[in-house]
C-alpha cells in the first residue's frame, strides 16, 4: 500500500493540447560563394521558429544525408519533433521543416492537427 502511494505521488501526467494555426514561412537564408540554403518552417510556433531554424541548419550540416526524416530539434524552451525535407537543385538547397509536436520543458505537449 505504501509503495502504491509513493508511485502515484511521483507519476507525471502529460498535458496534451492541439493547435491548427501554426506559422509558415522562410526563416533563414544562408549564402556562400557556391551555394544558397533556404530554411522554411511550417506549422511553427512564433516563440520557437527562429531558434528551430538555426538549430536545424546546424543539425543538417552535421547530418547531410537526412531527407524526409523525423527529427528532434532542441531549443532553450522545448524539444520540437517534426519532418525535415531537403530539396536540392543546382546550387540551391531548401530545408523544409514541418512541426508535428512540441514538448515544452514546462510539461505541456502541443501537437499540430491538420
Amino acid at each position: 500500500m505504501i509503495l502504491f502511494s509513493i508511485k502515484t505521488g511521483f507519476a507525471q501526467s502529460r498535458n496534451v493540447e492541439y493547435y491548427k494555426n501554426g506559422q509558415n514561412g522562410i526563416e533563414l537564408i544562408y549564402k556562400s560563394k557556391t551555394s544558397t540554403i533556404i530554411i522554411s518552417t511550417y506549422n511553427a510556433k512564433i516563440a520557437l521558429k527562429k531558434e528551430v531554424a538555426q538549430n536545424l541548419y546546424e543539425f543538417v550540416k552535421q547530418n547531410p544525408t537526412i531527407n524526409d526524416s523525423l527529427i528532434d530539434v532542441k531549443t532553450d524552451q522545448a524539444i520540437v519533433k517534426g519532418r525535415c525535407k531537403v530539396i536540392k537543385k543546382n546550387s540551391l538547397t531548401s530545408l523544409n521543416f514541418y512541426y508535428k509536436q512540441i514538448e515544452w520543458f514546462s510539461g505541456l505537449v502541443e501537437e499540430y492537427l491538420k
